[in-house]
């Protein structure tokens, strides 16, 4: 038995083909710019692990220091269990990502510049 396909079938199958193809160039698109900023933070990573090398020389030549004092230091800072600060105004616990208190909105005082990161310590 043959099924018959009127006009607005056939039209709705190229649609559908079109979707598609739209669909896998928008993932294509993606995937291009997903690999564009995994190759711009490569690129970061890279500077910043020169730029701590040249700063590395600069201390173990002015201080002294070996590399086994670095690698024990690291190690301290490790271990260091991550707590917020206590809030002024209303005496609760501070996020350690944010520079102010979530149930009050005090401004939080910050400790280092290392504390202003938003990454994990």
């Amino acid at each position: 038995m043959a099924i018959f396909r009127g006009k607005k079938s056939r039209r709705r199958e190229r649609l559908d083909g079109l979707d598609s193809d739209l669909s896998s160039q928008l993932r294509m698109l993606d995937s291009k710019a997903d690999a564009q900023d995994i190759t711009a933070l490569k690129e970061t990573v890279e500077s910043l692990a020169l730029i701590s090398r040249a700063l590395w020389s600069f201390v173990q030549e002015q201080q002294n220091i070996t590399e086994a004092d670095l690698v024990e230091r690291m190690e301290q800072i490790k271990q260091r269990k991550p707590t917020g600060e206590i809030c002024l105004q209303c005496g609760r616990i501070m996020s350690l990502h944010h520079n102010k208190c979530l149930y009050c909105g005090a401004q939080g005082q910050t400790g280092s510049v290392f504390d202003r990161l938003k990454i994990h310590r």
